[in-house]
């Protein structure tokens, strides 16, 4: 087994951690003592360093290492001390991926969070689509996260399955990856060609000029991540250069409009009336047609306990 001092090192050779400047109660690396984090593996590279498994041998359990390098902060839009501030603001809530700990050296960050097996995106690609009932239960757990959030005066920015994770049997759904994330009293306004978060879960308005009320740049993301756990793809990838603005004229246009999307896909039993005025509600081409985050967890859908399943062929959706 490797520690975290090793994974480290294959970023780029920083120096040792043996005196982090964190002020947490857990060493990353003591040269004194047993290493409490081993590495099992990476699960993916990122602009500014690596995403790692490793094992907490203190807590007998799995968890995420986050290693960002500090020379990357200056050059994008992530920061990961911004983020570690911002976890660290948000607290403890049930659909809120847990910070276990957080360290770092003058060029290297280590942010540790707990380890689910799968994100939705996952999930969804080996499992397939949804039905309404389980889609709605994993909805109404982001949704009381980013509750949370708006409460606290901070917004995501990055809400995609690919941040929500979930356990084999859905019993946990966390949102993750706070990388993004801002206090909107700091940031009224994105804009001037900078791209926070994936392209295709972005509203309008922060592709074409800056969103102003981010607050609602989060809800447009909701709806199309229940649109993809609905339907199992996205309803329009802005990459297709053939389909993707008439797919994305459709899909913010309002229900008619976004029933004639769905329609073009070839879908033959279509979901319920309730999530496909939830979808069309959240996903709003003006901010000011869209649902605030108080009127989604009122809306009749998350309040109904019919299902209506999915049959039609499988279509996977592309990341971002």
């Amino acid at each position: 087994s490797k520690s975290i001092q090793d994974g480290m090192a294959r970023v780029s050779q920083p120096p040792s951690l043996s005196n982090p400047t964190s002020t947490s109660s857990v060493n990353v690396i003591s040269p004194q003592s047993q290493p409490r984090y081993y590495i099992l593996g990476t699960l993916q590279g990122t602009n500014h360093g690596r995403i790692l498994k490793a094992r907490d041998l203190l807590r007998d359990s799995d968890v995420v290492i986050k290693i960002s390098s500090k020379s990357y902060f200056s050059s994008g839009v992530e920061n990961p001390l911004a983020e570690a501030r911002i976890l660290k603001q948000i607290g403890s809530h049930p659909n809120i991926s847990t910070p276990v700990s957080y360290h770092e050296n003058e060029l290297y960050i280590a942010l540790v969070t707990e380890y689910l097996e799968y994100d939705l995106f996952q999930f969804i690609d080996r499992f397939g689509r949804l039905d309404e009932k389980s889609a709605r239960k994993v909805f109404l757990c982001i949704a009381e996260a980013v509750k949370h959030l708006h409460s606290k005066g901070i917004v995501h920015l990055d809400i995609s399955p690919e941040n929500v994770l979930v356990d084999v049997g859905g019993s946990k759904v966390k949102l993750c990856d706070f990388g993004a994330a801002r206090e909107v009293r700091e940031s009224k306004t994105i804009g001037n060609g900078v791209v926070v978060g994936k392209k295709n879960y972005m509203p309008p308005q922060m592709l074409l000029r800056g969103a102003r009320n981010l607050y609602k740049a989060d809800m447009f993301s909701l709806g199309v991540t229940l649109f993809v756990m609905l339907f199992g793809h996205l309803p329009y990838d802005l990459s297709d250069r053939k389909n993707a603005e008439t797919a994305h004229r459709l899909a913010t246009g309002g229900i008619q409009k976004l029933k004639t999307l769905v329609a073009a896909y070839g879908y033959n039993c279509p979901v319920s009336e309730e999530a496909m005025h939830l979808m069309a509600s959240l996903m709003a081409f003006n901010p000011k047609d869209r649902l605030s985050i108080d009127q989604v967890l009122k809306h009749t859908w998350l309040k109904s306990g019919q299902s209506t399943h999915i049959k039609a062929k499988q279509k996977t959706p592309k990341k971002t």
